[in-house]
């Protein structure tokens, strides 16, 4: 399986069903969020945006996450089209630096 809070999120069924996930069966896990100001309904790939800088339970979705053994990549999959006009190398930065936050945050 490959996992995305994106699509957790966008799909509506939430994210109480990760817990009940075998960890070892998660291939990769896609980490993003997603802003506040455009309903769920109406986001597309555009609106993935930084952990941590959106509405998503990202604290929780991590615990989880380490509650049922995922212990491979967390990877950052953002879309949005302000962050194309930087530099890659300072969206990659940005990102893991917003990523490790989150992980601090959800006391992992």
């Amino acid at each position: 399986l490959i996992m995305d809070t994106f699509h957790l999120f966008r799909g509506g069924s939430g994210f109480n069903g990760l817990g009940l996930i075998q960890g070892d069966l998660i291939a990769n896990f896609h980490v993003n969020d997603v802003p506040a100001d455009v309903p769920r309904e109406e986001q597309g790939d555009e609106h993935r945006i930084y952990p941590g800088d959106g509405i998503l339970p990202t604290s929780q979705i991590l615990q989880t996450l380490q509650k049922i053994g995922y212990d491979k990549a967390l990877s950052l999959e953002i879309f949005k089209r302000e962050y194309w006009e930087l530099p890659p190398e300072q969206v990659a930065a940005d990102g893991l630096r917003k990523l490790r936050t989150c992980i601090a945050n959800a006391a992992l």
